[in-house]
């Protein structure tokens, strides 16, 4: 299973992470180079980053890049740049934005295309304030960021361009926060010993063995996974201690999120099969467009209730309180009176049914 050596260069952060994080994760996507499952929420930083990038250059036109996304996004999209903006700005002066580098392995400047680049990357912004350099990414999502990779890019930069870079950071687009670190000798020889030692075990890996975590509940590759086919009723713990058993309660998070995204693109594949049902061992998944009577839009919902009101007190002789909610089941039997009122529309709902005979 081993690579072979140099095969992943130039190296890059985001492939130095990915191994760091899990090796066979690592494995699925760039050696098997299995397409991944984008989330919505890698969508969403994308546009953000692109749209900051322009506005930092000034071009009016950074709304427009925004529009690709969903329109009840926009308004949070539209903060988070400005926020950017506003917050690079009081970093010092800009000198740098979403800027490429390359270097050789024995770390010399070259062009980010070239054929003798080694590691290159993208950095959102550099300043400098007191005629330091400091590096600073966008982070617009809830993720922890690393230290690591900051330290990385501020790494880079002192060797390219022979000049002390002494911070780096990250601002943190949902909280309105930036993280700083203040950056040593120290720091950079650790870094690029990390650096240099994961690229090593990268060309020299046999296996590629997986490390579960919280991350597992994110990864596209869950499914194809080794770890699924070693859980054995034996693996499940005996809790002795609050530690373990806070631990425990970090897995269920993980397993239900898991959960969570299984169902989501279960759901998407039987949704979009010509017969909207998956034939499963003993049954069939599948999906249904049931309807089910709401209240128009628009509607004023207190004549709405005074009239039903009315109509269950003149002429049913029921208990009004039955009906004064507005539900769906006690209006539906005289629903032709109320046609001004409500509209019958249609939900989907996925369920499983057991059959001893699967029709196909």
């Amino acid at each position: 299973m081993s690579v072979v050596a140099g095969a992943f260069v130039p190296y890059s952060v985001s492939r130095i992470l990915e191994y760091d994080r899990c090796p066979r994760r690592f494995y699925f996507k760039y050696v098997e180079q299995l397409p991944e499952i984008i989330e919505n929420t890698g969508f969403f930083g994308a546009k953000v980053h692109e749209a900051i990038a322009a506005a930092m250059r000034g071009r009016s036109d950074w709304e427009e890049i925004l529009a690709d996304l969903p329109y009840d996004e926009l308004e949070e999209a539209k903060i988070k740049v400005l926020t950017a903006i506003k917050r690079s700005k009081e970093l010092g002066k800009v000198v740098g934005v979403e800027t490429k580098f390359a270097l050789t392995e024995d770390m010399n400047f070259t062009d980010f295309d070239s054929e003798d680049a080694w590691f290159r990357g993208v950095i959102d912004l550099i300043t400098q304030k007191n005629g330091y350099l400091a590096i600073w990414d966008w982070k617009t999502g809830h993720s922890k960021p690393s230290r690591f990779q900051i330290t990385i890019y501020a790494w880079a930069v002192m060797n390219l361009l022979k000049r002390p870079v002494t911070k780096a950071g990250y601002i943190l687009l949902t909280s309105n926060d930036v993280l700083e670190f203040d950056l040593t000798d120290e720091d950079f020889h650790l870094v690029e010993t990390k650096l240099r030692k994961l690229i090593n075990r990268i060309e020299n890996d046999d296996e590629f063995s997986p490390t579960p975590g919280m991350h597992c509940a994110y990864c596209s590759y869950v499914a194809q996974c080794p770890l699924l086919e070693v859980v054995e009723a034996k693996d499940i713990p005996a809790i002795r201690n609050d530690q373990e058993a806070c631990e425990i309660f970090k897995t269920i998070k993980v397993l239900e999120e898991k959960i969570k995204r299984y169902k989501k693109a279960l759901n998407g594949y039987v949704e979009q099969k010509d017969s909207g049902k998956l034939r499963v061992d003993d049954g069939i998944y599948k999906v249904e467009y049931v309807p089910y009577i709401a209240t128009k839009r628009g509607v004023d919902k207190h004549e709405f209730a005074k009239k039903v009101w009315e109509l269950v007190q003149q002429e049913l002789g029921d208990d009004p309180f039955s009906y004064f909610k507005l539900e769906v089941k006690t209006i539906e039997p005289f629903i032709d009176r109320f046609q001004e009122y409500v509209e019958v529309r249609k939900r989907k709902l996925f369920k499983f049914e057991e059959s001893k005979e699967v029709k196909g």
